[in-house]
């Protein structure tokens, strides 16, 4: 698999629950230099929850999901990967306690990483108010107190990276009620405009830290060479303007699934123009 071009290794949308089959895992990962990545979740715990388990759940009658699944799971992995000596990285942490545990075990000289996507710091249970299964997504949307510690975390350089956590379904999956629907939004369209709109321009943080943990931390993650702008080079950019606004409509997106809390909303800022190995791959 690695020499076919495989950077990472993960059980990402099913967890592995048997901790010695996890071991043998990161044991070949550690063997490959390969960084293994968690999906940090206590199935027993999550059962058949749709989203954050508390005041909200039970006020809506959805089955809920406690952040001790989550935060139990991390504990857990990063055990585990100290024991067979792997590299780890946990996806998408959702609860300030969960991220506490990570900044543990790194002062403690473990090889973790982890990240954070915009929509875990943007929308917490309170977005929930009409059963719209476009704020449905696993991990769940927390509390407001988890975006304030998360964000803070993120600008404080406790999270590695930026992550679009992106999941695409059909509008007619998505249509379906609350706890039936399909987990997961989409993100990638969505995840420059919205970190602008919300913190970019407000001045919460500037375009170095995007830059920082959008785009070089992950391609040491992985062990990928920086992109170079520089005569001579391949082209790999992003253009974005911050003068445009973008609204994320059925004409607008390129993906062909909507399943995201900004559909049919405006963001301030646009995506311009996409280079990749000197081939345009996006230009309005």
């Amino acid at each position: 698999m690695k020499d076919a071009g495989v950077v990472l290794l993960t059980d990402d949308g099913s967890p592995v629950g048997n901790p010695r089959v996890l071991r043998r895992a990161m044991e070949y990962a550690r063997g490959f230099d390969l960084p293994f990545a968690s999906h940090a979740e206590t199935m027993e715990l999550s059962g058949n929850g749709a989203m954050n388990e508390g005041r909200i759940s039970y006020k809506l009658g959805i089955p809920g999901i406690p952040p001790e699944s989550e935060e139990i799971c991390i504990d857990r992995d990063i055990r585990i990967a100290r024991l067979a000596g792997a590299r780890l990285h946990i996806q998408h942490v959702t609860t300030y306690r969960g991220l506490l545990i990570i900044k543990r075990a790194k002062e403690d000289g473990c090889a973790v990483t982890c990240e954070v996507s915009p929509h875990h710091l943007i929308f917490n249970e309170e977005d929930i108010t009409g059963y719209d299964a476009n704020y449905k997504m696993n991990p769940p949307l927390r509390t407001k107190a988890d975006n304030e510690g998360l964000l803070q975390a993120l600008i404080d350089g406790d999270f590695d990276i930026i992550a679009t956590d992106h999941a695409p379904h059909s509008e007619l999956e998505k249509a379906n009620d609350f706890a039936s629907a399909p987990f997961g939004i989409t993100g990638l369209e969505t995840a420059l405009p919205s970190l602008y709109h919300h913190f970019i321009k407000p001045g919460v943080f500037g375009w170095d830290l995007v830059v920082r943990r959008y785009c070089v931390e992950p391609r040491k993650i992985i062990g990928v060479p920086p992109a170079e702008i520089k005569a001579g080079a391949r082209a790999n950019f992003i253009l974005f303007d911050p003068a445009r606004q973008t609204t994320f409509d059925r004409e607008f997106t390129k993906s062909k699934s909507t399943n995201t809390p900004f559909f049919n909303r405006s963001l301030d800022g646009m995506v311009a123009r996409v280079v990749l190995d000197d081939e345009t791959l996006l230009a309005r």
